[in-house]
């Protein structure tokens, strides 16, 4: 093999290197902490629809063994929401959300239908971007791994002093994608369980 060969494929095998360091660690280009009116930790966020939910399984806002996750589905119920409640936090402060395409489990028997067509963050994250869209809106992710037939993209910040870990006193903060055949039909952030 020439030389000039094994410089350039010595140079293309460091530049691989760098690429994958660089991306180690790096911040997030963004913080998802929103989808439409949902906000992460904002029980005034919930409060306009938490009724629904609370009514169908006799909740007791005042009552922490009844604080659990609350489901919604858009309107076409071609999607539905997961905020996902952390034990020890306050009724309807959630600490993550995930959303994901269809409709929720069958086991899933309390949920309510609200007027929005989808679910959006305000960085433009819904179901049904493509793999390269999800990339160019939040950069490239941290680790990639297959679950099953889905292609996960994950993000991850767990430096303490990283300023969403800050604001909200926590320990890390994830966002995790899930595309199918290279579109997305699966997606979730928010704070790790401490």
């Amino acid at each position: 093999m020439p030389m000039k060969h094994i410089v350039l494929l010595l140079s293309l095998f460091a530049a691989l290197v760098m690429m994958a360091l660089t991306t180690e660690g790096q911040p997030l280009r963004h913080y998802e902490t929103q989808v439409n009116s949902f906000k992460l930790y904002d029980a005034a966020s919930m409060a306009k629809y938490a009724f629904r939910i609370d009514q169908q399984r006799n909740r007791v806002k005042d009552n922490p063994e009844d604080w659990e996750d609350i489901i919604f589905t858009n309107r076409d119920h071609t999607s539905h929401i997961r905020l996902i409640h952390h034990p020890g936090d306050a009724a309807y402060e959630m600490a993550g959300f995930e959303v994901r395409r269809g409709l929720p489990d069958a086991d899933e028997t309390h949920y309510a239908t609200l007027p929005d067509k989808v679910f959006m963050t305000p960085n433009g994250i819904m179901i049904g971007l493509k793999e390269n869209e999800v990339i160019d809106i939040q950069g490239q992710p941290h680790s990639i791994f297959r679950e099953g037939d889905y292609t996960v993209y994950n993000y991850i910040d767990e430096n303490p002093k990283s300023w969403i870990l800050r604001r909200y006193n926590q320990v890390g903060y994830i966002i995790q994608f899930w595309f199918l055949d290279g579109v997305l039909v699966r997606y979730s952030f928010g704070f790790e369980y401490p």
